[in-house]
């Protein structure tokens, strides 16, 4: 969770907004549209260890849910009857994914005090006024704006603010807890045996392209020159040192500045072929002229051994979101009477009917 500089909480929305409207509805936007579901904003849904979770709170990542995962099932898909009857079909495995979401951001809070924990109050209302204040940009510094946007996922701001707490809680527990001098910090070696396990590499390469290329002419004078370097990396006394300043030569390198500090991954983004070139090396061997024509070029690859540091934030947020999953098996969840009668796919067509009404007045200012 730390490693994302905009929560989840946050961009989710954000990628989700250009599916709902953003005008203005303001004869229904300051009510609370948790009406929508038959229920009023400090209903309570559900309990976590005891802790209650209200329908705002509920409602806002069941939107998210019901949206992410329907436009990623059916891609492209509009939200109309379709869209309504699919969340009742789905509706058992879409209310474990929004049960996973309450209390992947509910436990932390939970267990924050017994762990020693403390919040920094003032930390935390800044990390939350820069959330809300990155929304305000989003939408011109219009207040009205985002109440309109917040209430399309039944949340008002002071509910999204008091998820945006909760967000803060999980990145600053997990750093409490695993980052440097945290009770649970982990060794260099319990780094390594991490990225071990999940599969990073480390290297440095070098490219030269063959996309401005047209002829086998001139791609074979490509491929020369590619095998003209590793020959001299092969005859040098000191091949790591040789390659290392081959990289910082544009003459040689087409990728000085991605390449120059090397890459640590477990999958590099670039090629298949690139990363199984990789994985099928030792650490410090050479991959000789890698033959990626089909896409980009040539490569020249060397393996390298992963440094800890390069991994350990990774590390500390797998370790700190196992945590979190031995929790969330643990806790105690109870539904309430409220939920029991709120009809899903009612919900999610009255939900529709909300969001057009504002797409509806968008058309028309």
């Amino acid at each position: 969770m730390k490693k994302t500089t905009v929560s989840l909480l946050l961009a989710a929305a954000l990628l989700l907004s250009c599916m709902v409207g953003c005008g203005s509805n303001s004869e229904s936007a300051d009510e609370g549209e948790t009406t929508l579901a038959g229920v009023g904003e400090s209903a309570v849904l559900m309990t976590v260890d005891g802790r209650e979770i209200t329908a705002e709170e509920y409602l806002y990542w069941t939107c998210l849910v019901l949206d992410s995962y329907y436009y990623s099932s059916v891609y492209g898909a509009s939200q109309d009857d379709e869209a309504c009857s699919w969340v009742a079909e789905n509706w058992d495995s879409l209310s474990l994914a929004i049960e996973s979401y309450v209390l992947s951001y509910n436990e932390p809070l939970i267990h924050a005090e017994e762990l020693g924990f403390a919040a920094d109050e003032e930390a935390m209302n800044e990390y939350v006024d820069g959330i809300v204040a990155e929304y305000l940009t989003y939408y011109d510094d219009s207040e009205e704006a985002l109440e309109d946007f917040l209430s399309q996922y039944c949340v008002s701001v002071d509910c999204f603010r008091g998820i945006g707490e909760k967000n803060w809680y999980c990145q600053e527990l997990s750093d409490f807890l695993y980052g440097e001098g945290g009770e649970y910090a982990p060794t260099d070696e319990e780094v390594l045996a991490y990225a071990d396990d999940a599969g990073y590499f480390a290297c440095k390469y070098v490219f030269l392209s063959t996309v401005n290329y047209y002829t086998e002419a001139g791609i074979a004078t490509v491929r020369e020159k590619a095998e003209q370097l590793m020959s001299y990396i092969e005859q040098s006394d000191d091949p790591t040192a040789y390659f290392a300043e081959a990289i910082l030569e544009p003459y040689w390198n087409d990728d000085t500045e991605e390449s120059e500090d090397g890459l640590t991954a477990t999958a590099s983004n670039i090629s298949t072929v690139f990363d199984e070139a990789v994985h099928s090396l030792e650490v410090g061997e050479f991959s000789g002229v890698i033959d990626d024509t089909d896409e980009f070029g040539y490569f020249i690859i060397q393996r390298l051994a992963v440094n800890p540091d390069d991994v350990r934030e990774e590390c500390c947020d797998y370790l700190f979101s196992e945590l979190v999953s031995e929790w969330c098996a643990d806790a105690d969840v109870q539904y309430s009477e409220a939920y029991d009668g709120i009809g899903w796919q009612s919900f999610y067509a009255a939900l529709t009917d909300y969001r057009l009404s504002f797409s509806e007045a968008a058309e028309t200012e």
